[in-house]
């Protein structure tokens, strides 16, 4: 700014410049203060006006996780759920101490046998608070927090360690600073984890992936700043068929309380070379969200895929919950301007939820007999580590629960049934 070659509108930029700084020093004592400057030719154009323009993508088309965070952040979001226990929380996980050594943080308990439950990672400005607000700050600063893993807890811990190993290379987009790992955790049952973990997975590239992790892309301008921008994206990709032919296989289905879901299956007959997606709106009757976590977001058919199982969580209480009812739709989603638009292809299906357990209500659910198994053949060990389990045959498995269902039912009067289901 000092050079005497700057002439004309340059010496303006001087003159503004200078009075910014001068206001911003004496109305702003800090230490951190930092001001960004950017000049740009009297031609520019933003690349995000430009037409053919992409938000949230690489450059290849395929969407990034971190370049849609209020979208996927949008989908990790129950913090406001009407019952404590199904609330979304979010925790510190990891930071750094003032040597940059990684310190341990995590406050919550991580077990998928106790406790089933859709995680998540994001990354962090290093003084950032870890609380029920911070998806709402992420989108407030709209810069700086970036999702990077969803899943379930087995592969949360190897993403941990994804992060103290690629730390160091992202001082840079955190400008010199370390980042700090927050988390994320909404109780659901294992079937559904899989469910949204599958969607989100299937529409977008997460850089602490447990099979193929990658480093951090930080092309800020690239980023889609709503949920909107995303959902026109995706519209808009080569990778995504947005108008897919499909039918609920049936319109009325029940649901089951003991099973803490409830689901509805979706036909596909369209071409089946690409990946569908469709918006999915839940809607109440007589059912209240006591009842059930309202789901309103994206589902996706994976390539060759047929049927698409939907499931809407139910809470597990002490009401009785007979004879109440909600009805699931499916649309497609719109399509972003400058594109002819098609007839929307919808359709509707009713839920009614029956308190009946089915199978056993001693057991609750097959899915904590499995990983209470897993958690009996590692002997206690890692559960995560699933390596453990490959010395083990059938013959021993089978043994361990058989065991598993004579503690469960100890009359044994129905051993026998149950053991061969």
């Amino acid at each position: 700014a000092g050079s005497s070659a700057m002439t004309g509108d340059f010496k303006g930029v001087r003159v503004i410049f200078l009075f910014l700084v001068h206001a911003l020093l004496n109305t702003h004592c800090s230490a951190d203060l930092t001001i960004s400057i950017n000049l740009l030719p009297r031609d520019y154009v933003d690349p995000r006006e430009e037409e053919g323009f992409v938000c949230g993508t690489d450059k290849s088309g395929h969407l990034i996780a971190e370049l849609n965070p209020s979208f996927i952040f949008d989908a990790l979001d129950n913090t406001n759920d009407v019952t404590t226990a199904y609330k979304t929380t979010i925790f510190n996980v990891m930071g750094f101490s003032t040597m940059e050594e990684p310190v341990k943080m995590l406050e919550a308990k991580v077990s998928e046998i106790e406790e089933p439950a859709l995680y998540s990672l994001l990354l962090v400005p290093h003084r950032a608070q870890c609380n029920s607000l911070s998806f709402e700050d992420a989108k407030d600063t709209g810069e700086s927090y970036y999702p990077v893993f969803v899943g379930n807890a087995i592969n949360f811990r190897t993403a941990i360690e994804t992060f103290i190993a690629q730390a160091q290379s992202m001082k840079s987009i955190f400008n010199g600073h370390l980042p700090k790992l927050c988390g994320s955790k909404q109780i659901m049952e294992m079937q559904v984890v899989q469910a949204r973990t599958t969607t989100l997975n299937l529409l977008f590239s997460f850089a602490f992936d447990h099979e193929s992790p990658r480093s951090l892309n930080s092309d800020g301008w690239r980023v889609c700043k709503t949920s909107a921008e995303t959902t026109s994206s995706i519209s808009s990709s080569n990778f995504f068929d947005t108008i897919p032919t499909v039918s609920f296989e049936h319109t009325n289905e029940n649901g089951h309380e003991g099973d803490g879901f409830a689901m509805l299956s979706i036909l596909r007959t369209s071409e089946k070379t690409k990946k569908s997606v469709l918006l999915i709106q839940t809607e109440l009757v007589n059912a209240t969200e006591d009842d059930i976590v309202l789901y309103n977001g994206l589902v996706v058919f994976d390539i060759n895929q047929e049927k698409l199982d939907i499931l809407v969580q139910v809470k597990i209480d002490d009401v009785n919950d007979d004879n109440e009812y909600f009805r699931v739709s499916y649309e497609h989603i719109s399509k972003p301007k400058g594109r002819r638009k098609k007839r929307a292809d919808k359709g509707t299906a009713t839920v009614k939820l029956q308190d009946q357990v089915p199978f056993s209500e001693h057991l609750k659910s097959l899915n904590k007999i499995r990983w209470t198994v897993i958690q009996v053949l590692t002997k206690q060990k890692a559960y995560w580590d699933t390596e453990e389990l490959k010395g083990f045959s059938l013959e021993i498995i089978s043994s361990q629960v058989i065991q598993l269902f004579k503690s469960f039912d100890p009359d044994k009067k129905n051993h026998d049934k149950n053991v061969q289901e």
